[in-house]
């Protein structure tokens, strides 16, 4: 006891965050990281203690537990901008009759810091804390550890460039704390040349969180990069991120594997990303670098459509087709937020070859989700491959259905809308329009149906209040319709 003050060593908190009970050590890591004072150095025992304990916090399997952890890890970077902020100020005056006043007038919040050496090692020690955690997020990212870990990890390395610690990050990028009155004295890379490829390769994660967050990421550190061209800092090499697509494409084509199908989708938006953003940060312009990769993603559709009208067991096999739909609507969603008017033509095509896309995939998948039993339904001329089976046949159809309908919310989406000329928008809603109530009105598989009921009530949404009387009236004609064919559904699906 110091007066009315209860003082706890260092040893004391440790333990607390050792504890089994996940609210203890919350408790503990939260009175080692908080303080009455946001500028109080922390103590050299804080600092180890954290080392020795975040680890195995980042790795916990409880989310919620994980969630706190995240919370804690921001404020402990808030306030370690504030400590060096202030410890800076003290390096670099010298300690005058003024200075010791204004010191002594506000001792609580330098933790009685009495000379410019005591400042000075109390600013190396948290500059070393620093450069721990940016080499232990690095070593979190190997793609051989935990789900826990690769989240955890992901979500420290995006507080950190979002805080303002690399000079690098635009503005945009930054946090709203990070745009506050206090800013890092010191600038340092935050992403390494090893963290940078640890993050593609974290692309073709099996978990879709990972993946968002390993994307969200580079984005930002991709973006950084061309802020300034004599930087120092690691930058994204365009040849290894176009030999991981092509790696990623080959492992898809061979597996067929939903996440690794996001994952190449993925590594698509990365490139369209690099094409968009130019040196000057935050004017987007479409290059013909970037309408090659749309144009091709068409192309490898078309292709794909093509083998499976003639040779839907070739197709099933060697070429599946939700990957390519899932890196076509990734891509049109973000040229469609730099498109401008001199562009309509290009749009105009590029929708009228994905409607077709579409179509053909509905044809290519009809005869197999609209069977009465689709999960054990298998085609007559797919019964001599033995290397199929149902499951194999089903997941093409349903996957393929599912993306392309996603796809298809897409292009009715208002966003291109605004792209391309009002009557050529207008055609192509209700077309996709009629194909998707068709599709409604004839499925019996229950994912693909529920994706495109989904993808019905969005068109029908944005139809209504369209100018169009015919497009308008979309929802009306539908009800009409389906009024005069009932169909028939299973008991499953109503």
């Amino acid at each position: 006891m110091r007066g009315q003050v209860l003082l706890l060593p260092d040893s004391v908190l440790g333990h607390l965050c050792g504890q089994a009970s996940h609210a203890a050590r919350l408790a503990g890591l939260s009175l080692l990281v908080s303080s009455a004072s946001a500028t109080r150095p922390l103590t050299a025992g804080t600092l180890i203690t954290l080392q020795l304990h975040l680890p195995h916090m980042f790795a916990d399997v409880d989310a919620n537990f994980r969630g706190e952890v995240h919370s804690h890890f921001q404020a402990l970077v808030n306030r370690l901008r504030a400590i060096l902020a202030v410890l800076a100020r003290q390096i670099e005056k010298p300690m005058n009759e003024k200075t010791t006043k204004s010191f002594t007038h506000d001792a609580t919040k330098t933790n009685n810091v009495q000379n410019q050496r005591e400042a000075e090692a109390i600013h190396a020690n948290h500059m070393s804390f620093i450069a721990w955690i940016i080499g232990f997020i690095t070593s979190e990212l190997v793609t051989t550890a935990a789900y826990q870990r690769h989240i955890s990890a992901l979500k420290a390395l995006t507080i950190l460039l979002r805080s303002g610690l690399d000079a690098n990050v635009a503005n945009a990028d930054l946090s709203k704390s990070a745009h506050g009155d206090v800013h890092w004295p010191v600038q340092l890379n935050v992403v390494t040349s090893a963290a940078l490829r640890a993050l593609l390769d974290l692309l073709l994660d099996p978990f879709d969180d990972v993946r968002q967050a390993a994307l969200e990421n580079l984005i930002i550190v991709q973006t950084a990069s061309f802020r300034d061209d004599t930087s120092t800092a690691p930058r994204i090499d365009a040849t290894g991120v176009q030999m991981t697509l092509i790696r990623a494409r080959e492992i898809m084509l061979k597996s067929g594997r939903v996440d690794q199908a996001d994952g190449v989708a993925r590594l698509y938006s990365l490139t369209v990303h690099r094409h968009l953003v130019s040196t000057d940060i935050g004017k987007l312009t479409i290059d013909k670098s970037t309408w090659d990769v749309i144009e091709g993603l068409a192309s490898d559709l078309e292709a794909a459509l093509s083998v499976a009208l003639r040779d839907l067991t070739l197709a099933v096999q060697r070429y599946p087709i939700h990957g390519l739909f899932t890196a076509t609507r990734y891509v049109l969603e973000q040229l469609l937020s730099s498109a401008n008017p001199g562009e309509q033509q290009k749009f105009e095509q590029i929708l009228l070859r994905l409607k077709l896309t579409l179509l053909h995939t509905w044809r290519s998948v009809r005869h197999l989700l609209c069977n009465d039993a689709p999960e054990g339904f298998m085609p007559e001329e797919m019964d001599d491959d033995a290397s199929l089976t149902t499951r194999d046949v089903l997941s093409y159809a349903w996957r393929g259905l599912k993306e392309s309908s996603l796809l298809l919310r897409t292009l009715t989406s208002p966003a291109f809308a605004a792209s391309v000329r009002r009557e050529c928008f207008d055609r192509t809603t209700q077309d996709l329009g009629g194909l998707c109530f068709t599709q409604l009105a004839e499925l019996r598989h229950r994912g693909a149906f529920s994706t495109v009921a989904q993808t019905f009530a969005y068109v029908c949404a944005e139809s209504a209040v369209s100018a169009n009387p015919q497009v308008a009236r979309m929802i009306d004609d539908s009800y009409e319709v389906s009024s005069i064919r009932p169909t028939y559904r299973p008991r499953s699906l109503c």
